[in-house]
């Protein structure tokens, strides 16, 4: 696993970094908000609004590439996964079957395609972006603290439905997997 995670981890240094990167760029449209409001309309300036507009459409083509690279990265690391344990762990379920047939579990495969879509997925990205709640709760309450109050209650509700939809499905789940398992 550590030849493994030695490729892996400059490649999950930069999936980090283009999230870090995405992220800030994903304020862009907030705080053009802001300027819009403080600037343009008190003074009615179109070259203001043009100026901006600019730099907005800029950083939303940015954003775009970005997150492009960032998904095609994505399953890079996915495919990484992939043909780095796929080899050894047929092997290694072929020599088992050989050794005992009755004794066989096939499901090493499975748990590749596990680890393959955990890395490849949106699961990885959404980790990486979890922490940004906090500046973007930060970023609505410039607007109004009431506004901010009403993003932290949503976030948290959130948070809640999540971890409650996650308990009350875990079990059905499990059995749905293990049954799947005997199959």
């Amino acid at each position: 696993m550590k030849p493994i995670w030695t490729e892996l981890k400059p490649l999950l240094l930069h999936l980090t970094l283009f999230s870090f990167v995405i992220n800030l760029l994903y304020l862009v449209p907030a705080l053009f908000m802001l300027q819009v409001f403080d600037r343009v309309l008190p003074t009615n300036s179109r070259e203001t609004l043009w100026v901006l507009l600019l730099g907005v459409g800029s950083a939303l083509v940015i954003l775009f590439v970005l997150d492009y690279v960032r998904l095609r990265l994505q399953n890079l690391l996915g495919n990484i996964v992939d043909e780095r344990l796929s080899p050894p762990v047929v092997h290694a379920v072929v020599a088992a079957a050989a050794r005992s047939p009755l004794n066989a579990r096939p499901d090493a495969m499975r748990d590749v395609a596990t680890l393959r879509g955990l890395f490849s997925a949106n699961g990885l990205t959404a980790l990486m972006d979890a922490p940004w709640i906090v500046v973007y709760v930060g970023v609505i309450a410039l607007f109004h603290p009431a506004l901010g109050w009403g993003a932290a209650v949503a976030a948290t509700l959130m948070l809640a439905l999540a971890w409650l939809n996650d308990r009350m499905n875990r079990k059905m789940l499990d059995a749905v997997q293990k049954e799947t398992r005997q199959a």
